[in-house]
């Protein structure tokens, strides 16, 4: 059913222009999850100017021999395959995989992937294309793993021990950083609510042109305190005005912009926001000095309207640093 929702979605074809436009010079390995689409993926990637050929468990021997032979060569760019070349398969050269099946096993992951980061002479890097998303549920160990500890950025000439001694003393502080930041991306990320940041880093919620709410970072702090300004009164804290963790503080805006504002005017897939812009918006823009991009629909043009109103505002008042 998987292989076959893939053919019909046309998800071979962009896969096939994805190789094209990231993987082109590269020799690669594609793993699907049936031998039809293995078989449809190497006919995408050679009607896309690549050449392919797929290999499967009922191949005879000597057929897959003489493919593997022809890859080996230099004849065949891409391999195509259905849980042929996870285990058993060396080809050093390999510098590109593509994981175009789901898995729930991270041993399967790590050996499809790992088909790309053997080490040969002259290869100076692998490129992983995950069009299924298993990269979101698995990951590969790295130096950071195996010797608990970030160890910088690998320089030419210097040895992993090297750069990991040089790193130390600053190791903590991007650790820290890099957890906050990701914490920050998933949250607002994935939220249903319209969420917008200033240029200056604040993040908030538009809830009419006189009305907004957004996080204030508390100082010294990773907390967060809550707040809501209006055109008349200005900014305001709740009558509980407790810093609190970004999750907290997050949700507790949230349920407050479902109470204070329409759906359609905070929710991140309401449908107006996939319309053309209006001429009132795009007037609006001219008039205050902001470059739409073409091909921005409503919604976009909405969020660069109150990103530079909200900015506007809150730029004037004397705020903590925001995060």
């Amino acid at each position: 059913q998987l292989g076959k929702a893939l053919e019909d979605s046309g998800a071979l074809d962009a896969i096939a222009k994805a190789y094209v436009d990231h993987a082109g010079d590269r020799p690669g390995v594609v793993f699907t999850p049936t031998v039809a689409t293995a078989q449809a993926a190497a006919a995408a990637l050679e009607a896309a100017g690549i050449t392919a050929a797929p290999v499967w468990g009922g191949m005879s021997r000597d057929d897959r021999r003489a493919t593997l032979a022809r890859y080996s060569a230099g004849d065949v760019q891409v391999l195509t395959n259905c849980m042929v070349l996870t285990e058993g398969f060396d080809a050093p050269h390999t510098s590109c995989a593509v994981i175009a099946r789901p898995t729930k096993s991270p041993g399967l992951y790590v050996q499809m992937a790992g088909r790309a980061l053997r080490p040969a002479p002259g290869k100076r890097d692998a490129l992983l294309l995950d069009v299924m998303g298993a990269s979101t549920r698995h990951k590969l160990a790295s130096m950071v793993d195996l010797t608990e500890r970030e160890i910088g950025q690998a320089e030419e000439g210097k040895t992993l021990r090297q750069v990991a001694k040089e790193a130390a003393a600053a190791e903590k502080r991007r650790v820290l950083t890099a957890r906050v930041e990701a914490e920050e991306f998933n949250l607002f990320g994935s939220s249903a609510i319209r969420w917008l940041r200033t240029p200056e880093g604040t993040w908030f919620i538009r809830l009419t042109g006189a009305m907004f709410l957004f996080l204030q970072r508390d100082p010294g702090t990773r907390l967060y305190r809550m707040r809501r300004w209006t055109e008349g009164t200005g900014v305001q804290p709740p009558k509980d005005d407790t810093a609190r963790p970004l999750p907290e503080a997050l949700a507790w805006l949230e349920q407050q912009a479902k109470v204070l504002a329409p759906h359609a005017f905070v929710a991140r897939q309401a449908q107006w926001r996939s319309g053309k812009p209006t001429s009132k918006q795009m007037g609006l823009c001219r008039r205050i000095g902001i470059d739409v991009p073409r091909g921005s629909t409503a919604g976009d043009v909405a969020d660069l309207i109150d990103q530079d109103r909200v900015g506007r505002v809150l730029g004037q008042l004397i705020l903590p640093a925001a995060a």
